[in-house]
């Protein structure tokens, strides 16, 4: 199958098992898409606060979280301090290790994959130059520590930033 079919059939589970009532329900879904998995997760609230939101999730092909995409507003990632504190409380709740990225967005609707969001039949260009300018507007990359703000964007306007950011405590 389809590694972005699966990673998407994957999203969709863990998005039904936010709404379960019981956080730490360990729950056994088949489908036609992936193989029988038990997932355990606490509900997507419990990391939800006022300055950003946990939108969808991809796994390497060990099926290790890889990238977290959130929704957060702009105010948000230009505060050093506040980007600082919502990469830890990230790294911190899902333990994420040296592979792993966070994928920041304006809009949830647009935190995706460019290539999930557009295809060459359906690309809309006006829409594409938004979520470039616009709706993906950062990247933090645990390796490196380095956070570039508007990571899509062509560098006309010196809108792209680099900057590291310091392990979290």
């Amino acid at each position: 199958m389809n590694f972005r079919l699966r990673v998407l059939a994957v999203s969709v589970i863990l998005l039904c098992l936010s709404c379960a009532d019981n956080s730490n329900e360990v729950v056994a879904i088949e489908s036609e898409f992936i193989d029988t998995v038990a997932i355990e997760m606490p509900l997507f609230d419990t990391l939800q606060s006022s300055n950003f939101k946990v939108v969808l999730f991809d796994v390497n092909q060990s099926n290790e979280l890889f990238r977290v995409f959130i929704q957060t507003d702009m105010n948000q990632l230009n505060n050093k301090d506040s980007l600082y504190n919502m990469i830890c409380e990230l790294s911190d709740f899902y333990a994420l290790d040296s592979s792993a990225y966070i994928s920041f967005f304006t809009e949830q609707k647009y935190a995706n994959y460019k290539e999930e969001l557009f295809t060459s039949d359906s690309l809309d260009q006006l829409v594409y130059e938004k979520w470039r300018n616009n709706y993906y507007v950062g990247e933090f990359e645990f390796s490196t520590r380095e956070f570039i703000k508007y990571p899509a964007s062509p560098n006309l306007d010196g809108r792209m930033v680099h900057m590291l950011i310091t392990p979290c405590n």
